[in-house]
């Protein structure tokens, strides 16, 4: 377990770093990629609900407090527990081959995260932005993850196999209806 906690450590640590020294130099339109938000999702994916919460929030918010005053601390952190649940929700619909299926999950959990962000920051009056920019921002950063995923998605997945969760706690076990959802 100790383990497992140091990698994800790492992972986020170097998410961080890739986000803020080496993403921004990378923009499309003004908007960049969210490297972080691809970890969650590639960590929710590989071991589901649990683990995409516990990381998402610790994300958030190291993300947060990394970003200084310019932003509500906090919001990062309930984005990405939420897009993090959402995403290890997914894993179940996946298939027998989700690889595919894990790189479309990025995408529009990235361009969902940046639309919650967007619109929770208008509603708690913490940013000035436009429902076009966020549409906008949405689009790109989405797009942008998606073309990115196979880089962060397929790695997390090797850590996740070698450096598994606690079974007994469903963090990393094996869903038992192969690929299908279970019937109600």
């Amino acid at each position: 377990m100790v383990a497992r906690v140091t990698m994800m450590t790492a992972v986020l640590l170097t998410a961080l770093l890739v986000q803020t020294v080496v993403v921004p130099t990378f923009d499309v339109l003004g908007w960049r990629a969210d490297v972080v938000t691809l970890t969650v999702v590639g960590l929710a994916l590989a071991d589901g609900p649990p683990t995409g919460i516990r990381y998402g929030f610790a994300a958030g918010l190291a993300s947060d407090l990394l970003s200084g005053a310019t932003q509500l601390v906090g919001l990062s952190a309930l984005v990405l527990l939420t897009v993090g649940y959402a995403a290890g929700l997914a894993r179940r619909y996946l298939g027998s081959t989700p690889l595919g299926g894990q790189f479309l999950v990025a995408g529009a959990a990235s361009a969902l995260s940046l639309g919650l962000h967007g619109v929770l920051g208008i509603l708690l009056d913490a940013q000035q932005s436009s429902g076009g920019a966020i549409l906008q921002g949405m689009l790109v950063v989405g797009l942008y993850n998606l073309v990115l995923s196979p880089l962060v998605l397929l790695p997390l997945g090797t850590l996740a196999r070698r450096f598994p969760g606690n079974p007994a706690a469903g963090a990393s076990a094996t869903p038992s209806y192969h690929g299908r959802p279970p019937r109600a």
